[in-house]
């Protein structure tokens, strides 16, 4: 709420790339049966639309990631690398939030982000059933 009343948070970057604020999320924290709290995270949108997070309550849902193989990424067992992805009306990835420039395996990062081309996911869904874009956070299993 801003002055009162509920604000869209919208940000064009250039003149072709539109997003909104995503919102954030309590979800189920790994290894522990409380909730945290996860930062929101900016939301790919091809127009202007009138959805505040608030109005989403389903959030995406990953139908099935695939395992990839690289047998250029010097594994000796699966890794995961975790991406925060744009999930279009109709499920499937739109954008991949830049990740952070850290000390990583570009090989094994490209090859997760390749793979993300064929993850699909329930799409999210507002108080009246309209499927929207959201955010989705997505590991990718990485094979040797």
């Amino acid at each position: 709420m801003f002055g009162g009343y509920p604000t869209r948070f919208e940000r064009v970057y250039g003149r072709s790339q539109r997003f909104r604020y995503g919102g954030v999320r309590a979800a189920r924290g790994e290894g522990t049966t409380g909730l945290v709290i996860k930062p929101g995270h900016m939301v790919f949108i091809d127009r202007s639309e009138g959805v505040l997070s608030d109005d989403i309550v389903d959030h995406p849902e990953v139908r099935a990631v695939p395992t990839v193989h690289c047998g250029n990424c010097g594994l000796a067992a699966p890794a995961k690398v975790r991406f925060f992805v744009t999930v279009g009306n109709k499920g499937d990835v739109t954008w991949v939030e830049p990740r952070p420039a850290l000390a990583e395996d570009t090989v094994l990062v490209a090859t997760a982000k390749e793979a993300l081309k064929t993850v699909r996911f329930v799409p999210a869904r507002t108080k009246q059933g309209v499927g929207v874009a959201d955010w989705a956070e997505v590991d990718v299993v990485v094979a040797p």
